[in-house]
């Protein structure tokens, strides 16, 4: 299964998409271009965590954060911000009942490449109601009871 899928501010493909015991598990590929688009944001986060001679957290230029952190680093905090972004849109689009979102794993991930993760979601469980009707008939109808002045 490989759904493309394409909004105004995203673009991702379905890999795939399973549900057992209302758990669904989508596999995910984001294109480079996606990923590339977090950078500055992701560069910022981490300049924010970092002490470099002579700046004050979160002042230090681009570069210099990039070079102090490795680009694994600021590659994996890309990668962490373009998910969290695309994630409420595939779950719209993919008409995903999430109760709860309990793991995202990335599987590839290298610069200039596009990011494949995983995403696993417990669903919302099916609730059946019993028949009202049914009920209401069974419950004995109250007679309108009248109040005296003395009570």
């Amino acid at each position: 299964m490989s759904d493309k899928k394409t909004n105004k501010k995203h673009d991702y493909k379905v890999l795939s998409k399973d549900e057992k015991q209302k758990v669904a598990t989508l596999e995910i590929e984001l294109p480079a271009a996606a990923l590339e688009s977090h950078r500055n944001k992701a560069l910022k986060n981490l300049s924010k965590h970092i002490e470099l001679k002579g700046f004050r957290k979160g002042a230090a230029p681009a570069k210099m954060v990039e070079e102090t952190v490795g680009p694994m680093h600021v590659l994996e905090e890309m990668a962490q911000l373009a998910i969290y972004d695309i994630l409420p849109t595939i779950i719209e689009d993919e008409k995903i009942e999430v109760l709860l979102q309990t793991r995202i794993a990335e599987t590839k991930i290298a610069a200039g490449n596009p990011l494949v993760f995983k995403a696993e979601f417990v669903l919302v469980p099916d609730i059946k109601l019993a028949d009202y009707k049914k009920v209401a008939k069974s419950v004995a109808v109250e007679k309108d009871t009248k109040i005296t002045d003395k009570e």
